[in-house]
């Protein structure tokens, strides 16, 4: 699973030197359709949750657009007065939609939508549903975003009960 995650990082950074030739057609093309973010997020309430993924996708029209998502999570979780860290790496994908954006300034205010499912042989098994807005902070190459919502996760894992929480996201797009 290491090996995948690092093929798709590298695959995926593949796409910065194109964007740093500004004068291309195939940076502009990247800037204006393609959707890629690099996020870390984090939550707490009764579990303490905390992901990292990525977010790869393209633009539909002006504003929708449709994205893949992988990543991995954890979750501590304490029963019978012991606490235990659970893991699950994630693939699943979704839908954005722009309200508010400057193509100039490259900033927007986004809502996604996204729905993942845990894959290989993880200490815990989960459906993951997740609504969230999505500040997109602007920038030349890189463009800081952060983002907050609701993610609910459907647990499969024996013991363990489904989870509701509000989460905070912070990462890097292009």
């Amino acid at each position: 699973m290491k090996r995948i995650t690092l093929l798709f990082l590298l695959v995926s950074m593949s796409l910065i030197p194109m964007c740093a030739q500004e004068n291309s057609q195939v940076a502009d093309f990247v800037k204006q359709k393609v959707i890629f973010d690099v996020h870390a997020d984090y939550s707490t309430g009764s579990k303490t949750h905390l992901s990292q993924g990525i977010d790869l996708g393209i633009m539909l029209g002006k504003r929708a657009y449709a994205f893949a998502g992988f990543g991995n999570q954890w979750t501590l979780y304490k029963q019978d007065g012991e606490k235990n860290y659970y893991s699950a790496t994630l693939i699943g994908g979704g839908l954005g939609f722009r309200w508010l954006h400057n193509d100039e300034h490259r900033m927007s205010l986004d809502t996604r939508i996204k729905v993942g499912q845990s894959i290989g042989g993880n200490s815990i098994s989960c459906t993951m549903y997740d609504v969230g807005i999505h500040l997109r902070l602007g920038g030349n190459i890189f463009v800081p975003t952060i983002g907050f919502g609701f993610r609910h996760e459907h647990i499969h894992t024996r013991g363990l009960s489904n989870q509701n929480h509000m989460y905070l996201s912070v990462g890097i797009g292009l």
